[in-house]
């Protein structure tokens, strides 16, 4: 699953997370990728997003920031049922607005089996320069 929870903003510009980890739980995602993820921003009451997710959900959460905000940081998150053997943060060439990562795992999927899974949140403008910026950090993941 991927979910851009807009740093638990609703369209109706209300904040609340619990709305967030509802949508999660309902679907059961074994690993769940969410972007613009706050951990201790003074705008989202200042709480860790990730430790919220993972307590709510049941799920590991690791969380990958891209700049320091408000008293925080702002990034991404993955949350996973299944075994994290291994956790990247990548940092990938900058957006226009904004730094980009991604959280690169590999993931247990069964006792013989592990997959790579990318966790990442591409520059966001429209355009050419934004299809060139999406580009350069789609290369630099997957180098």
């Amino acid at each position: 699953m991927s979910y851009n929870i807009r740093h638990g903003k609703g369209i109706d510009d209300v904040l609340d997370l619990s709305r967030s980890a509802k949508i999660i739980k309902s679907y059961k995602p074994d690993i769940c990728a969410l972007q613009e993820v706050d951990n201790f921003c003074l705008r989202s009451d200042s709480i860790g997003q990730t430790d919220y997710f993972t307590q709510q959900t049941l799920m590991t959460g690791t969380f990958g920031g891209f700049m320091k905000f408000q008293g925080g940081e702002y990034g991404i998150a993955t949350l996973s049922l299944k075994p994290l053997i291994y956790t990247n943060v990548l940092q990938l060439p900058d957006g226009k607005h904004e730094p980009r990562t991604s959280i690169v795992h590999e993931v247990q999927i069964s006792n013989e089996h592990n997959i790579i899974f990318a966790n990442v949140h591409f520059d966001w403008i429209s355009g050419k320069e934004g299809d060139l910026n999406r580009l350069s950090q789609a290369k630099a993941l997957t180098e």
